[in-house]
């Protein structure tokens, strides 16, 4: 007897069902239909969460982070520019501290006596830094002249270090003069650019601070409007050494007539004033006192009549060389 073989093919209904489960199995595109079974099949990610800031938010954090990145290092920046650049000062407190000063110093403002040993006396001057002090160039040049060589070592300064009682005698502060310079375009013969520096041991004065040459620039209407403020300070004679300062008010020359006085000698400058006592006193003013507007030091006596009679008092405008005084006193 034969036997019937037992067919293995599925069957329709085996296939349909076997279709249906490869259908629920595939992975589904992006367009809802099914990926198929190529060799680049689809890769399943998992949804992110969403963020728990906005894009606004995330914007101005941003910007916030930066600007306080940006602050910090200015900040970084200013603390090095500050250790390590150079400052002469701010302009505006070098004018507080110098009218501070100025006042603290009325009574004894630092302006000494250039002399050689034993006692003759050369010009006034006006003590900047402890080192430094400035006076007529033909009184600067004088200690290079080949003819006074011998006194070289001999040449000294002198300022009121500190002032006594009434029954006390004042103190003074004696420096040896260590250097000279006068301003490289100072004329002998006509006194042009007339001012120099000299350069010595550390001179002690009573109430002292770094003084500040102003920015005041000297014409004939500051010196009109400040008539009633102007004072020539001048050591008290030329003969005591150990005197005191003493202030003379003075008055400005209008400039025509400052002209007429003395064109016969040389033709004024423009750095150059005329003053004039404004009463007349028996007293002799020494080059190289100082003028004071107020209670700032404005210029120099360089040449003139030390009476004020035959000639006014010629002042240089100390503003005119502020820079060169500034490099010489900064630089050395």
């Amino acid at each position: 007897m034969s036997s019937t073989p037992i067919s293995t093919a599925p069957s329709v209904s085996d296939n349909k069902i076997s279709d249906t489960n490869a259908q629920s199995t595939q992975p589904v595109s992006n367009d809802g239909q099914a990926a198929g079974t190529s060799s680049s099949a689809a890769v399943y990610r998992k949804p992110r969460p969403a963020s728990k800031f906005t894009r606004g938010e995330k914007c101005l954090f941003t910007h916030l982070v930066v600007t306080f990145a940006i602050l910090v290092l200015l900040f970084i920046v200013f603390v090095v520019h500050l250790y390590m650049v150079r400052h002469h000062g701010n302009e505006m407190f070098e004018g507080i501290l110098r009218r501070r000063v100025a006042e603290e110093e009325s009574d004894s403002p630092p302006v000494g006596v250039v002399y050689v040993l034993p006692d003759y006396y050369m010009c006034n001057s006006l003590l900047l830094r402890p080192r430094w002090s400035l006076a007529p160039a033909h009184c600067v040049a004088a200690r290079s002249d080949p003819d006074l060589a011998y006194a070289l070592p001999s040449w000294r300064i002198t300022y009121v270090a500190n002032t006594g009682s009434s029954d006390e005698s004042d103190d003074f502060s004696e420096s040896l003069i260590t250097r000279s310079v006068p301003h490289p375009h100072f004329n002998r013969d006509d006194f042009q650019n007339n001012i120099g520096l000299f350069q010595h041991e550390a001179a002690k004065h009573r109430v002292f601070s770094n003084v500040y040459i102003s920015d005041v620039s000297l014409n004939d209407y500051t010196l009109r409007t400040n008539a009633n403020d102007l004072k020539l300070i001048s050591w008290e004679d030329s003969w005591h050494l150990h005197g005191h300062v003493v202030h003379n008010p003075v008055q400005p020359l209008a400039p025509d007539q400052c002209k007429m006085y003395v064109s016969p000698v040389v033709d004024i400058r423009d750095y150059e004033h005329c003053v004039t006592m404004t009463e007349r006193k028996n007293v002799s003013i020494a080059p190289g006192a100082v003028l004071a507007m107020k209670v700032e030091f404005v210029g120099i006596f360089t040449w003139g009549d030390s009476k004020g009679r035959g000639l006014p008092f010629v002042i240089l405008d100390l503003a005119h060389y502020k820079d060169w005084i500034t490099y010489i006193v900064s630089a050395r």
